[in-house]
């Protein structure tokens, strides 16, 4: 702001000065969530890796399939 005893002057603002500590803390929090979803991804898999030992029970048996021949339908009576 000029002044009747200083001239016009241009200055520059104070530069704010970095917090290490919020700095740290926010690099540290994310470099252990990363680490952790990656631990997670390896101790729950997507697929699970069993051997093939599979075992069918059935509920409900399943029909004794026999072919069987097709029946011709009746005709239907003409109504006059």
């Amino acid at each position: 702001m000029p002044t009747y005893y200083r001239g016009f002057q241009l200055g520059l603002l104070p530069e704010k000065k970095w917090d290490w500590r919020a700095f740290a803390a926010s690099y540290g929090l994310i470099t252990g969530l990363i680490i952790f979803f990656l631990m997670f991804g390896l101790i729950m898999p997507d697929t699970l890796q069993l051997g093939a030992n599979y075992h069918v029970t059935e509920l409900i048996p399943r029909p004794a399939l026999k072919p069987e021949r097709l029946r011709r339908p009746k005709p239907l009576p003409l109504h006059e």
